[in-house]
C-alpha cells in the first residue's frame, strides 16, 4: 500500500508503447487520470487465493522467503510459486459461517418426577432449578426397559423430564432437530409450547391419560423452527406416558441438535487497507481492478463472470454489487482452455462516501486446484488520486494497460517508453522519485538461472530496480511492498501473494531521470515467469526556490541620517538559496508618502537574463520595470529572471542572484521614512512564494524611533508564537500586532506596550490564537510613537501546516565579528551552525547547545571571513534551517 507522499511530489503512471517480441500487448496502455492538485495517490490490495494443503491454508509456502536452493531460481526470495499447487480461494467471510450445534446429546442432565398428581401446565416451564421434589439424574431413563442408566419410580401412568439450555442466537439457525426414545407415549414441550405429541391421543393430556397403544420407539427424530427458542435460557419439558398405570417398563432419552441457516455469502474475500493523510482529503480518482485465471468454458456460459465482484467497507458487513462495463474486461488465452484477465471499474463515489479503512473485495472469478504451466492465482487492486488542501501542488496522472512478458520458458524483454513525465529542474535524490507498480503472476520461486543470469527484472533508463523484497534478480516476485518493506495492512497477510505485485520503489539518485526529463524508458525481461504489467505510476518530487529579498538604504550625504530634499538610493537584493527555480518573479517596492520619486531612476545592476546594469524607463511595458500609482500609492516594479518580459516575470535559477535600485528624494522636512518591498516568485508546483525586505532611515539629531534587531514567528500547538527584539527606542508608545491571510489585507490581532525612549535591548513575545484553514499566515508590527506616528516592520510568515515549528532570524546582518541567532526550537538538543560561501565550501561549524524555546546564539571571532555574502545553515537534527548572510 502506497500511502505517503513527499513534499511537492508529482505522481505520474506509465504512457507505455510495448515493442513486442514473443510476447503480446493486450490492450495499449492510455491515460485515465490527469489533473495538478493539492494531494496524491495511493494503491493497495491483496491476493484472492492461497496454497491449501491437507484443509488448511499452507503458511510455510505462503510465507517463506528463504533463497532457492533446488538451481530452477527464486535468488533471493523464495522456493515456491503457484505452479502444480492446490490453489484455492481466500475467504475471510468463512469465520462468520455458522457450524452445525448440538444443543445436549443422549444420556444427558434432567431433572424428573412422577407425583401421580395433577400437574396443570406451570410445570412445563419450571427453569433449573425445579422444585425440590424434582430429581436431578445424568443418563438415560426408565425401569425395567433396559438400557436405561437411571432407574425411576414405577407404578404411575405419567413422569416428567425438565431441562434448560442455553441459547445465544436462534436466529443463526434453521431449525432445530430432536432424536428421542421412548415407552409407551410422549408429549415434548419448548417454553410451555407443545412442539410434539407421539403414541397419545387428542385432546388434553391429563396426568392419568395413558398412551394409545405399547410401544417402545427409538431414536425417533423431528424438527421445529428457530423460532420456537429465545435467545438466552429456555425450558424443555417432556412427559412419558404408559399404557396401564400397572406397566412394568419405561425408557425416555433425548438429544437436540441445531442446523446452521446455509451460507449465501461470498465463494472468496480478502481485506486491505486505504491510509489516508490527515484533514479533509476529496477523492478525485478511484478505479477497482481486479484479475486471475480461469477457464475460458465459465465465461461462455455466464458471459458476464468476469465483471462481477462485490466491494463493502470494513471486514465485515453488507456487500455492494459491482458490474463493469463489457469494455472494461481484458483477456488473453495463456494455454489450453485458461484465459488470463483483468476487469475495472470506477469507484470514486463509494471511497468518497466511506474514506479511509479497510476494504473487502469478494466473489472475485478464479480457478481452484493445481495446474501446470502458471498456477492458478487471483487478486485485486485499487488505485487512488485525492485532493488535501493542507499538501503541496502534485500532477497526477495515471496509466493503465495489459500486456503479456512472456516466451515460452526463453530471455525476453519488452521495451516501455514513457511519456508526459514533468521531472523538476533538479538533480533528484533517492527519495525524489518512486515508481508504483500493480502487475499479475509475478512468481517467487522463477528468476535468475546460469542461463539467463539477469532473472525477472524491471530496469529504469537502463539501470536495473530492487531493494530488500524485490531483488535485481527476481523483482517480480509475488510480493506487495513499500520501499523495501512488507506492507502488513491487510487481511490475510502473506508475503507470498501467489500471483499478484503492488511495490513502489524509489528511483531517483542512479537511474538517469534527468533535469527537465519528459520521457523516461522501462524495461522488462524474463527467463521463465509469465507476468502482465497493469498499472504504473511514477511520483516525482518537486523542489520549491527560497527566493530572499534585502533591502538597504543609502543617503547621498553618506551619514546615516535622512536631510531635507536629500536624495536616498535603495537597493534590493537577494538570492535563490532554495532546491527549485522560481519562476514568473517580480518585485514590487510600495514608496513611502513623505518621499518623492526620482524619474527614470529604476535600475537593473544584475539578474538572471540580464546583462547589467541597466537602467529602465518608468513606462510600463517598454521595458522590465516601471513606476505607476495605485490609488495614492505610488511604487515602483522589476519584472526579473530568464525568460522576463515587459509583462510577465521570469525564472530565477537555484543560487542566481539579482540586485535592483531606484531613487527617492526627500521632503523639506523628512522625518522617519519606512518602507518595504516584496519579491514574489512561483514553485513549479504551483505555491506562490514571497520575501520581504524593510529599510528604515531617520532624521539626523536622533536615533531610528525603534530599530528592530528580530521579529520571528513559530508554531506550537495551535498558537502561533511571536517574538521581537529592539536595541533602540525613541518614544514608543506601543505595537500593534497585524495579521494577514493573504499578504495584502491586514488586520490588529493584539496590542504589546513598549518601552518609551531606550538604548537597552528588549525582547517581546504574543500568541495568536490560529484559527484558520489557512497553509500560511502573515505577521507584521505597526510601531506606534506618543504622538500617534507609525511605521512598520518587515513582514513575517508562518507556516501551519506541513512544516516544523522551529523558527530563526540572525542579526546583525550584514555583520563584522560576531553574529547572533535568534532561535526558536521544539526540544532540548544540540544544533549544528554552518556558514556556507555560495559554491558550497564550508567556512565555519560549530556546534552549540540550545534549550526549549526561545535562545539566543553567539556566533563570535569570525572577523577573518572574508567580506562577502554567504548562507548560514542551521541543522536540528529534524530539518534545516536556511538565510542568507552578508559579512562586511
Amino acid at each position: 500500500m502506497l500511502t505517503s507522499l513527499n513534499k511537492s511530489a508529482i505522481v505520474f503512471a506509465l504512457a507505455l508503447c510495448i515493442y513486442n517480441f514473443a510476447s503480446a500487448q493486450i490492450r495499449p496502455y492510455t491515460q485515465v487520470f490527469s489533473q495538478n492538485l493539492k494531494g496524491g495517490t495511493v494503491i493497495f490490495g491483496n491476493t484472492m487465493m492461497h496454497i491449501v494443503d491437507n484443509s488448511s491454508p499452507n503458511l510455510t509456502k505462503m510465507n517463506e522467503t528463504s533463497n532457492a536452493g533446488n538451481g530452477v531460481g527464486g535468488l533471493g526470495f523464495s522456493i515456491y510459486g503457484n505452479d502444480n499447487e492446490n490453489m484455492q480461494p481466500i475467504n475471510n467471510d468463512a469465520v462468520f459461517i455458522v457450524p452445525p450445534l448440538t444443543v445436549f446429546n443422549s444420556a444427558s442432565t434432567w431433572n424428573y418426577n412422577n407425583p401421580n398428581t395433577d400437574q396443570g401446565t406451570a410445570w412445563q416451564t419450571l427453569s433449573a432449578p425445579p422444585p425440590v421434589n424434582w430429581v436431578s439424574g445424568t443418563g438415560t431413563f426408565g425401569y425395567g426397559a433396559p438400557p436405561e442408566t437411571i432407574t425411576i419410580p414405577d407404578g404411575n401412568t405419567t413422569n416428567y423430564f425438565l431441562k434448560t439450555v442455553n441459547i445465544t442466537n436462534p436466529a443463526l439457525y434453521s431449525s432445530f432437530d430432536f432424536t428421542y426414545s421412548y415407552d409407551d407415549g410422549a408429549v415434548v414441550y419448548v417454553n410451555g409450547v407443545e412442539v410434539r405429541r407421539s403414541n397419545m391421543p387428542t385432546g388434553i393430556i391429563a396426568y392419568n391419560t395413558q398412551a394409545s397403544s405399547i410401544n417402545f420407539t427409538t431414536n425417533e427424530t423431528f424438527s421445529i423452527p428457530s423460532s420456537a427458542f429465545v435467545a438466552g435460557n429456555n425450558v424443555i419439558a417432556v412427559e412419558i406416558h404408559q399404557n396401564i398405570s400397572t406397566s412394568t417398563d419405561c425408557f425416555f432419552d433425548m438429544s437436540l441438535s441445531a442446523t446452521p441457516v446455509p451460507y449465501t455469502g461470498p465463494s472468496n474475500s480478502s481485506a486491505a487497507d486505504l491510509i489516508l493523510p490527515s484533514g479533509t482529503n476529496t477523492i478525485k480518482f478511484a478505479r477497482l481492478y481486479w484479475g486471475g485465471r480461469i477457464g475460458s468454458t465459465f465465461v461462455s456460459i455466464a458471459p458476464d463472470t468476469l465483471r462481477k465482484v462485490k466491494i463493502r467497507k470494513g471486514a465485515s458487513g453488507t456487500y455492494f454489487n459491482i458490474l463493469a462495463p463489457a469494455t472494461s474486461v481484458d483477456q488473453f488465452a495463456i494455454s489450453g482452455n485458461d484465459i488470463a484477465f483483468q476487469s475495472y471499474v470506477d469507484i470514486k463515489p463509494f471511497i468518497q462516501a466511506n474514506g479511509a479503512g479497510t476494504y473487502t473485495i469478494a466473489d472475485v472469478p478464479c480457478a481452484n486446484g493445481a495446474i501446470t504451466g502458471g498456477g492458478n492465482y487471483a487478486g485485486w487492486c485499487i488505485i487512488i488520486a485525492y485532493e488535501n488542501t493542507a499538501l503541496p501542488f502534485n500532477s497526477i496522472r495515471i496509466y493503465d494497460g495489459f500486456s503479456q512478458v512472456y516466451n515460452a520458458g526463453s530471455p525476453v524483454t519488452q521495451i516501455v517508453n514513457l511519456s508526459g513525465l514533468n521531472v523538476p529542474n533538479n538533480p533528484l535524490l533517492l527519495g525524489d522519485a518512486s515508481m508504483s507498480t500493480m502487475v499479475w503472476e509475478g512468481d517467487a520461486n522463477l528468476g535468475a538461472t546460469t542461463g539467463n543470469p539477469a532473472g525477472d527484472y524491471v530496469k529504469v533508463n537502463g539501470t536495473t530496480v530492487s531493494n530488500a523484497m524485490n531483488p535485481i534478480t527476481n523483482f517480480w516476485n509475488g510480493s506487495i511492498t513499500k520501499n523495501g518493506a512488507f506492507v502488513t495492512t491487510k487481511n490475510p497477510h502473506y508475503g507470498n501473494q501467489m500471483g499478484i505485485d503492488i511495490d513502489e520503489v524509489q528511483v531517483g539518485t542512479g537511474y538517469n531521470i534527468l533535469p527537465n526529463a519528459t520521457t523516461v524508458a522501462i524495461e522488462f525481461g524474463t527467463e521463465a515467469d509469465r507476468y502482465f504489467p497493469s498499472v504504473f505510476g511514477f511520483s516525482i518530487r518537486m523542489k520549491d526556490p527560497l527566493i530572499t529579498l534585502d533591502k538597504t538604504v543609502a543617503d547621498a550625504n553618506n551619514n546615516g541620517f535622512i536631510e531635507a530634499n536629500e536624495t536616498l538610493t535603495y537597493t534590493l537584493s537577494g538570492t535563490n538559496i532554495g532546491p527549485g527555480t522560481g519562476y514568473n518573479t517580480f518585485v514590487v517596492d510600495s514608496l513611502p508618502t513623505n518621499v518623492n520619486y526620482v524619474a527614470n531612476s529604476l535600475k537593473i545592476v544584475s539578474a538572471p537574463g540580464v546583462v547589467g546594469p541597466i537602467t529602465q524607463t518608468d513606462l510600463a511595458g517598454d521595458d522590465f520595470a516601471f513606476k505607476a500609482v495605485n490609488g495614492t500609492r505610488n511604487y515602483v516594479k522589476f519584472y526579473i529572471g530568464n525568460g522576463a518580459t515587459p509583462t510577465a516575470g521570469g525564472e530565477i535559477p537555484v543560487s542566481a542572484t539579482y540586485n535592483l535600485q531606484f531613487k527617492v528624494n526627500a521632503l523639506s522636512i523628512p522625518g522617519q521614512v519606512n518602507n518595504s518591498a516584496r519579491i514574489t516568485t512561483n514553485s513549479q508546483g504551483g505555491d506562490t512564494l514571497t520575501d520581504d525586505g524593510t529599510a528604515s532611515i531617520g532624521p539626523s539629531g536622533g536615533p531610528a524611533p525603534v530599530k528592530l534587531l528580530s521579529f520571528m514567528g513559530s508554531l506550537k500547538n495551535n498558537e502561533t508564537y511571536l517574538t521581537w527584539i529592539t536595541e533602540n527606542e525613541l518614544n514608543n508608545d506601543y505595537f500593534n500586532i497585524e495579521k494577514s491571510e493573504d499578504g495584502i489585507r491586514f488586520s490588529k490581532v493584539g496590542t504589546v506596550a513598549g518601552n518609551g525612549s531606550t538604548t537597552a535591548t528588549h525582547y517581546y513575545d504574543f500568541t495568536d490564537k490560529t484559527f484558520t484553514n489557512a497553509i500560511v499566515v502573515y505577521y507584521r508590527l505597526k510601531i506606534v510613537d506618543f504622538d500617534g506616528k507609525s511605521s512598520y516592520s518587515k513582514i513575517i510568515i508562518v507556516r501551519l501546516k506541513g512544516t516544523n515549528d522551529n523558527s530563526f532570524s540572525v542579526f546583525p546582518n550584514p555583520f563584522e565579528g560576531n553574529l547572533k541567532i535568534a532561535l526558536n526550537i521544539r526540544e532540548e538538543t544540540i544544533i549544528q551552525c554552518r556558514i556556507l560561501s555560495f559554491d558550497g565550501k564550508e567556512v565555519v561549524n560549530r556546534k552549540v547547545a540550545v534549550q526549549k524555546g526561545a535562545n539566543v546564539i553567539v556566533l563570535k571571532d569570525l572577523e577573518k571571513i572574508t567580506t562577502g555574502t554567504y548562507i548560514l545553515e542551521i541543522d536540528t537534527g529534524t530539518e534545516k534551517l536556511i538565510q542568507k548572510i552578508i559579512k562586511k
